[in-house]
């Protein structure tokens, strides 16, 4: 297909790299979730995944005819950047890193293998063929430091090894383990000016490295010897950098730099057992992570860069909570747990504690939330319910609710890759009828209703009724509708010809609701109703808002019987 097909979907929204809207009462209201692009038309999707924002555009990889391949998109246009594995299976790009105003990633091209790309936004272009042939460099790893992009990438001369690159080109940046062996550089965190990672070079085994781009050495040998500490888990939080490491005599535990000495933090697990400590975030100026002692099992715990404390023992015992997937929000942790009344749910550290947020599925089973993510001042997360399945949710003041059940009914529709770009969040969902594709989140800019129905009849007290259907999807609701009911032409009335109105009337519909406006006709128009065929010829207006102060008209021809002597 052409290199720059595009598909225009027309859509009135602020750019996206537009800051975040001041908390007028319109943008304090609920968001709205709607479908942005969609990539691959059909049930099947595009499965878009790895949203980065670079100039005014959004890179992300999808799925159409061309096989999985990269795309740009904003707010009303999604292009694809190329072809790069022509036909179907497509070039598996992965690893989108932004440097300089250009995104980097990893891809396919089925002639040079796994290698290092990059685009500006027109096109794409292999940065470096570091391994010629099919096989390719393997590239991982992806982290910038300064003016470059570091990796780990295979050659047959230097093994896999360090590498940096820019859009020049790519160069080793040193042969840690020499020769053809490898070093298998790995774990790359940027942590005061420096390139923090580990690698094996065979003398020290398995340790944290550094380098400025020039000088790399072994910063911090852990385990003396030649089998290493496997360092993991990098990590920088106000001002020090953690990591896990194993020693035969304390086991994996937590570590810490602060670029200058590396100490342990503190042995959750005395003795050669390990915590293993996992999951590890920051949260404000402290770490929080998983780990795992014998009185508490696996539960959360916390650092400021003093001995670890627990969090909470949620579910006392041995067995312990297995938390996961920290998030911050206002210095306070949110994650998921599972204890044996509720299930797995999510929770919120205290600073004496944890809280459960909600039992969305109550039982041992639980919603299994997961994809905590902070977006305007709120915490936003995936989550299941009996009723609605895997959907997009917020934590609110009085507890749990369902921002859109995108997939309706007990079906799911898995979002996934929620990314904040300026006032709007960009992720994957299935919808059932276009499959995963790229869905937004932002202010709400609309408000509709439907008026039911073509007539109605005029009992002999003067009342008629008319129907309306607030949308499901408002989600500022409810819909409040102001009905007038006139003539559609004018006819004889009070010694004039003119339209007249034959009834008004104010009603709130809840969003997902029908509800029945009871229109009281006065005696006069009543009698015009009952003399003249053409008076029973109407035109209904609803003018309709929501709490976001967006506003709709909707008009609709509505024939009224005869009113009854």
């Amino acid at each position: 297909m052409n290199i720059r097909k595009i598909l225009i979907l027309v859509l009135a929204l602020p750019a996206f790299v537009a800051a975040l809207i001041p908390a007028t009462a319109a943008s304090a209201a609920n968001l709205d979730a709607s479908l942005l692009h969609d990539l691959n038309p059909g049930p099947s999707g595009s499965q878009a995944e790895y949203f980065e924002p670079f100039g005014d555009r959004i890179f992300t990889a999808g799925r159409d005819s061309d096989g999985h391949e990269p795309w740009s998109f904003d707010a009303t246009s999604a292009i694809q950047l190329g072809d790069i594995a022509p036909g179907p299976h497509g070039s598996s790009v992965s690893q989108p890193t932004l440097l300089n105003g250009e995104v980097y990633f990893s891809a396919n091209d089925e002639v040079h293998g796994t290698e290092l790309w990059r685009t500006s936004g027109n096109g794409v272009q292999m940065v470096e063929d570091i391994n010629p042939g099919p096989d390719g460099s393997s590239v991982s790893s992806l982290e910038v430091l300064g003016n470059h992009v570091y990796f780990g990438a295979f050659d047959p001369v230097n093994g896999n090894e360090l590498w940096k690159a820019d859009a020049s080109g790519a160069d080793l940046v040193k042969d840690i383990a020499p020769g053809v062996n490898n070093s298998y550089p790995s774990n790359l965190k940027t942590f005061g000016g420096k390139l923090y990672f580990t690698a094996y070079d065979g003398v020290k085994g398995n340790e944290l490295f550094r380098t400025d781009g020039v000088t790399t050495d072994v910063f911090a040998d852990v385990y003396p010897g030649a089998n290493g500490s496997y360092p993991g888990n990098l990590t920088p939080v106000a001002g020090l950098l953690y990591f896990t490491a194993s020693l035969p005599a304390t086991g994996n535990e937590l570590w810490k730099t602060d670029g200058v000495t590396t100490n342990p933090v503190g042995e959750i697990n005395p003795g050669a057992d390990s915590s293993y400590p996992s999951y590890l975030s920051a949260i404000g100026n402290q770490l929080f992570f998983q780990a795992t002692d014998p009185a508490h099992g696996t539960e959360p715990w916390r650092t400021n860069g003093g001995a670890p404390s627990l969090v909470s023992d949620i579910y006392p015992g041995a067995e312990g909570s297995y938390p996961s997937y920290f998030a911050d929000l206002d210095g306070q942790a949110y994650f998921s747990a599972y204890e044996p009344t509720h299930g797995t749910e999510p929770w919120r550290s205290t600073p004496t504690g944890a809280e459960l947020l909600g039992d969305l599925i109550p039982g041992k089973g639980g919603s299994g939330p997961y994809a905590f993510t902070e977006f305007g001042g709120s915490m936003y997360m995936t989550a299941e319910t009996t009723n609605e399945g895997v959907e997009l949710r917020k934590v609110e003041p009085g507890g749990i609710r369902l921002v859109e059940d995108i997939l309706p009914g007990t079906s799911s529709s898995y979002p996934y890759g929620m990314t904040v770009v300026g006032d709007r969040m960009i992720f994957s969902a299935n919808d059932g009828t276009h499959g995963q594709e790229i869905w937004q989140l932002g202010p709400d800019s609309s408000v509709s209703i439907q008026i039911l129905g073509k007539n109605s009849p005029v009992g002999k007290q003067g009342f008629a009724a008319v129907r309306l259907t607030c949308p499901i999807t408002e989600a500022n609701g409810p819909c409040k509708v102001k009905l007038t009911v006139k003539t559609a032409g004018p006819v004889n009335f009070k010694g004039r010809k003119k339209k007249v109105v034959i009834s008004r009337k104010t009603i709130t519909v809840a969003a997902g609701a029908t509800g029945t406006a009871k229109m009281k006709i006065s005696k006069p128009v009543l009698e015009l109703l009952r003399s003249t065929g053409k008076a029973r010829k109407t035109r209904i207006t609803a003018a309709v808002s929501d709490r976001a102060d967006n506003r709709k008209t909707v008009s609709k021809n509505y024939k009224l019987g005869k009113p009854a002597k």
